[in-house]
């Protein structure tokens, strides 16, 4: 029941396409699978490799997504008071200035970006803080003269705008406001008159005044004065009058089906009074009520009856998350309980183990403030240092982790595989006796282990057998078994299920092969024909309207289907006379029949012929033709149609290797698998998910390199390699980074001379080299070179370069020099910047023998 945690992705685009099962004790058939910046690999002797991004654990290396013991916010001092959204923390400094970091997918950070941070930034714009608040994608602050500040998603910004804000704006006409309350989607401000003013979504009634319709601009609550505090949680509002009595409208018996009549003005909770406080949470359906005594407290589900709880100690204050509730004591400590589980380690007790009695937050003391999200905990000291726990899929505990893997790892813990499937965050695979096993994100229930705990670590799914095909989506899973059933997981389907289910169910029968992302489902039957269900804004169903479907209905005036592709709004058919038909959103000229026209019908791929596979990313696809050409249409973007500069609505060549085995793409990237094992890649590489060894942006199709950095990535070792002599690096590098951009560190081991070709041009190595780190910063209109020097200080480029190392031997392909680049340096103020490394006789001599290379592009990630 994770549905707060949604955030709209943009999303991997995946297929299965299933005959039968390789015969236990056989090579495993090499294949790639791309999913949104992470990609998956499957070698000749059965293991899975993995590389990019590693922010949900989805590249199976046993990085833990949480942390169940609190610990420090990075870069974070002189705090005075905290704050968290879903996914995103907030704290104010005692000079009034305002620290941000976690998701940012709608600009809820505020630092005119959204590019998650996994460390705080300082928010723009606004400055006298008072107090602040979060929600699921926006944040808001009142400022010390009663004034309010928004940003994030649109409809909480209360300013009537109809665009996102990534920077905070005050809000025109609100004053002598002295409280606020950030729900779910929605936000409270209590005036100083006691009366209360509401805005955002309404469709449960939470703003209290009187209808359901969403509020762009703040309204009154009706009938509602004499208010001493407030409360706003998931589509539910509370306040507390100065007579103790506490009062609910919103969203009524949350976890009933159906749920209760939505109470659209207050009414008053009925067996609670002597109230001296009350406490919520912005994505929690829970409510904590302190009594007059210090000592006794109650506790409830809106909607419910409040139960009166044993005393645990004089409490001073409590804040209520989606997992975890808090509790403070006047003594400084905390104390925590959980609602729906453990499995992120929320309660903060070094275990993830659930428990819904209250317990301590252990290692913390002193503590003055708690506030907690979706399934993270923070809490600030008498020192004004801030402390988090829990998930980190967001950067929300501000630690600065290593959130991307340049090279690719092989996933732990798997038996020999025979398919993969890469989701946005999660992935699937098929071991030789059919059983399905599952690791990455899970706040879905997408691995189907029957938890929504996110798994660094593969897990088998013990309630499927006999599985012959996968498809990982955006935050649903899909298989299909030897007889046709079709099974799901995860995130909600229409007409399926109204909840996540944990464990796989089933949906239809007789199928062959299914794809699914983003809420869209097709599946293709024994017959060939195509069925489709689940939304459908931009005519992706293929059922000539813009209506979602609760069950399964056949795509129009498709027969004699091949494989079939579910993307980011559009949808795409091989058939078996080797046309391709597509339908579904068009902006980018993705469905290639040469217009930027949705189509809600399917219609033909102009110009293509002689088809044997089709891929597609979020807003691109590709096609590999029986002569071995691939062909790509649709958005460009982040190159991932390799040289192709722009955008084409019709399906074109593009400059790739000879003998493309099979194709797979994924949000802004395309992998190609030749036949001798080889793997090219092109697209984002942000996080790596080039998996060449660098995090810079590459003009074309580059080839992966392996594990150890010592050669090329290699699926099918036994056969000889005929690679595309441009597309191989004069030598291999490994980069690593960790944190964000407010504060990167970057390292590179640079390796030796990689081939025979590449020796005879460094005859005179014997000597020794000198190693160079220079960087390109600025844009076209004005830039400049600068280089890092043996001292590690940057200086603007000058002849002679200076080098930052000299005389290092690096002839053989396994000598290696570890190159630390930048240490928690800002960088924020420099995208678009490129950072080079390289080794020569001198510098003229390295740029005349092309050695050196890119190792990053500051740019801002994708958002997760």
């Amino acid at each position: 029941m994770l549905f707060r945690m949604r955030q709209i992705q943009k999303l991997a685009t995946l297929a299965v396409f299933v005959w039968a099962l390789p015969i236990a004790g056989h090579a495993a058939t090499p294949a790639v699978s791309v999913g949104r910046e992470h990609c998956l690999a499957l070698h000749t002797d059965g293991s899975v490799l993995a590389w990019g991004s590693d922010r949900e654990g989805q590249l199976g290396q046993g990085r833990q997504t949480y942390e169940a013991r609190p610990g420090l916010v990075a870069r974070l001092s002189g705090i005075r008071a905290i704050g968290t959204g879903a996914n995103h923390a907030m704290a104010i400094r005692t000079d009034g200035s305002l620290w941000t970091w976690g998701s940012n997918s709608s600009g809820q950070l505020g630092d005119d970006s959204t590019a998650f941070r996994s460390q705080p930034v300082q928010a723009r714009a606004i400055s006298r803080v008072s107090t602040v608040c979060g929600g699921e994608s926006f944040s808001a602050a009142l400022d010390v003269d009663g004034a309010v500040w928004t940003w994030g998603e649109t409809a909480t910004l209360g300013t009537g705008a109809q665009e996102a804000s990534r920077v905070p704006a005050k809000l025109p006409g609100i004053t002598g406001i002295r409280a606020l309350a950030c729900g779910s989607g929605h936000v409270l401000a209590l005036r100083q008159d006691g009366k209360v003013l509401a805005w955002g979504a309404n469709d449960e009634g939470q703003l209290g005044d009187g209808s359901r319709a969403q509020r762009l601009t703040p309204v009154e609550v009706t009938g509602l004065s004499g208010v001493k505090a407030i409360v706003a949680g998931n589509s539910f509002s509370a306040a507390l009058k100065h007579d103790g009595t506490v009062w609910e409208w919103g969203v009524s018996l949350p976890f009933d089906t159906p749920r209760g009549v939505p109470r659209v003005v207050p009414v008053q909770t009925v067996g609670l009074s002597d109230v001296v406080s009350i406490y919520g949470g912005e994505v929690s359906f829970g409510l904590v009520a302190i009594h007059t005594d210090g000592q006794s407290w109650s506790r409830w589900i809106t909607g419910t009856a409040p139960i009166r709880q044993s005393s645990v100690g004089a409490l001073a204050g409590a804040s209520a998350g989606y997992g975890v509730t808090l509790l403070r004591r006047t003594d400084g400590s905390v104390l925590s309980y959980g609602f729906s589980g453990n499995g992120f380690g929320s309660l903060g007790d070094g275990t993830t183990t659930y428990r819904d009695v209250p317990g301590p937050v252990v290692d913390i003391s002193n503590i003055v403030d708690v506030t907690a999200g979706t399934w993270h905990g923070l809490a600030l000291d008498a020192s004004g240092r801030v402390w988090a726990w829990g998930l980190d899929t967001s950067g929300q505990l501000g630690r600065g982790r290593i959130l991307g893997q340049s090279v690719p790892a092989v996933v732990q813990g798997l038996p020999p595989v025979v398919q993969v499937s890469a989701g946005t965050a999660h992935n699937l695979a098929i071991d030789e006796s059919g059983a399905v096993w599952a690791w990455g994100s899970n706040g879905y229930g997408q691995l189907g282990d029957g938890s929504y705990a996110d798994r660094a670590a593969a897990v088998k799914l013990t309630a499927l057998s006999e599985v012959i095909g996968v498809a990982a989506g955006s935050n649903f899973s899909l298989a299909v078994q030897r007889d046709g059933s079709v099974w799901y997981w995860g995130g909600t389907l229409p007409g399926v299920s109204t909840q996540q289910p944990a464990l796989p169910t089933r949906a239809m029968g007789d199928a062959k092969a299914v794809s699914g992302v983003n809420g869209h489902v097709l599946v293709l039957k024994r017959d060939g024909t195509v069925w489709s269900w689940g939304y459908n804004p931009s005519g992706q169903l293929g059922n000539g309207s813009l209506e979602d479907a609760t069950q399964p209905q056949p795509v129009a005036g498709l027969s004699g289907i091949q494989q079939v592709i579910a993307s980011d709004g559009s949808s795409y058919a091989l058939a078996s006379d080797d046309r391709v038909f597509a339908w579904g959103s068009n902006w980018t000229g993705q469905l290639g029949d040469g217009t930027l026209e949705r189509k809600l019908l399917p219609v033909v791929v102009t110009g293509l012929g002689d088809v044997l596979e089709i891929a597609a990313g979020n807003e691109h696809a590709l096609a590999r033709k029986r002569d071995g050409s691939v062909w790509g249409w649709g958005l460009a973007e982040a190159r991932a149609l390799g040289s192709l500069p722009a955008a084409s609505a019709v399906a074109v060549p593009l400059s790739t290797p000879a003998q493309v085995q099979q194709l797979s793409a994924g949000g802004q990237n395309s992998a190609l698998l030749t036949q001798d094992g080889l793997v090219y890649m092109a697209g984002g590489n942000s996080v790596g998910e080039l998996g060449d060894g660098t995090f810079a942006k590459q003009p074309d199709f580059v080839l992966s390199v392996n594990a150890n950095t010592d050669g090329l990535l290699d699926l099918a070792p036994s056969v000889s390699n005929t690679p595309l002599a441009s597309a191989v690096p004069l030598f291999l590098v490994k980069t690593e980074r960790r944190g964000d951009l407010s504060s990167l560190t970057l390292r590179t081991n640079v390796f030796g001379l990689l081939g025979a070709s590449s020796a005879q041009r460094a005859a005179k190595a014997s000597v020794g080299y000198n190693l160079y780190v220079v960087a390109l910063v600025g844009n076209q209109m004005a830039f400049q070179w600068v280089s890092l020097d043996s001292k590690r200080n940057w200086r603007q480029l000058s002849f002679p370069v200076a080098e930052y190392l000299a005389g290092v031997s690096l002839t053989a392909r396994t000598d290696s020099i570890l190159i630390n680049i930048l240490d928690s340096v800002d960088v924020t103020a420099l995208l678009g910047a490129r950072i080079f490394v390289g080794y020569g006789l001198d510098a003229l001599e390295m740029v005349a023998t092309g050695r050196y290379r890119e190792v990053m592009t500051i740019a801002l990630p994708a958002a997760p």
